[in-house]
């Protein structure tokens, strides 16, 4: 069984870009999104094993040695982009030297490009002395930035927020059609939008984003934690608001 290490781009004490309207920062979009795709992939017909990546107690240094104790066959490190508010679009960076990190990214731009529809910026090499260099030089299995959509910006945070659910499909799809290709179709992958839906808190109507949730045995998120009051509400509860 192949397995893929989805690293949470940033962390709670280094939370990266944050969209000044809203308050979103990466780490919080993207310690959503993990769960999401986790869940989907998490799944025996997937033939996928995926493994969750937090950096709260691992320095930018250590991250490549300790991705790389987890044996990984594919590295997707979460991320948004952020420039000057304005610029628009999807794109993955890979290692310059790495003919399978490029060609695995520009599989996984195709599925981001097509769940959130912005401007396709295309995959793009990194040398060690870019930014997010050291980390796709020092892995040992291929390793891809993915960067969906500038988050400082506020039209793409919106269509990334209302396009949860295809954005971890997306993703879900990118990561299996790489690592266990169906001759060359794209992996059929379906899940409940209900699973991945941001809604108002139930229980202090708080839109702020909801970082932690946690699962059954069988992947199928069973409750969700608000960042404004930490309740921890059931899933049926945050299914039944409008």
């Amino acid at each position: 069984m192949k397995t893929v290490a989805i690293v949470i781009g940033h962390k709670t004490t280094s939370p990266g870009a944050t969209n000044t309207t809203t308050g979103t920062s990466e780490y919080e979009f993207n310690e959503l999104l993990s769960r999401g795709i986790y869940g989907v992939l998490n799944h025996p017909s997937i033939e996928i094993m995926p493994k969750l990546i937090f950096r709260n107690n691992i320095s930018y240094k250590e991250l490549p040695e300790s991705i790389n104790n987890h044996n990984a066959d594919l590295i997707i490190s979460l991320h948004c982009n952020a420039y000057n508010n304005k610029t628009s679009g999807t794109e993955v960076l890979y290692y310059h030297r790495s003919s399978k990190g490029k060609a695995f990214a520009q599989q996984l731009q195709k599925q981001l490009v097509r769940a959130l529809k912005l401007k396709d910026r295309g995959a793009k090499p990194i040398t060690s002395e870019d930014c997010g260099g050291y980390l796709l030089k020092n892995t040992q299995a291929p390793c891809l930035i993915a960067e969906p959509f500038f988050i400082d910006n506020d039209d793409d945070l919106t269509i990334a927020r209302n396009n949860m659910h295809q954005l971890v499909i997306a993703y879900a799809k990118g990561i299996a059609d790489i690592l266990v290709p169906k001759n060359g179709a794209d992996t059929q992958i379906k899940t409940p939008t209900a699973t991945i839906t941001i809604l108002p808190c139930p229980c202090c109507q708080s839109t702020k984003h909801h970082t932690n949730m946690w699962s059954t045995d069988a992947g199928e998120i069973n409750a969700i934690e608000c960042v404004n009051c930490l309740c921890g509400a059931p899933l049926e509860a945050w299914q039944n608001r409008k």
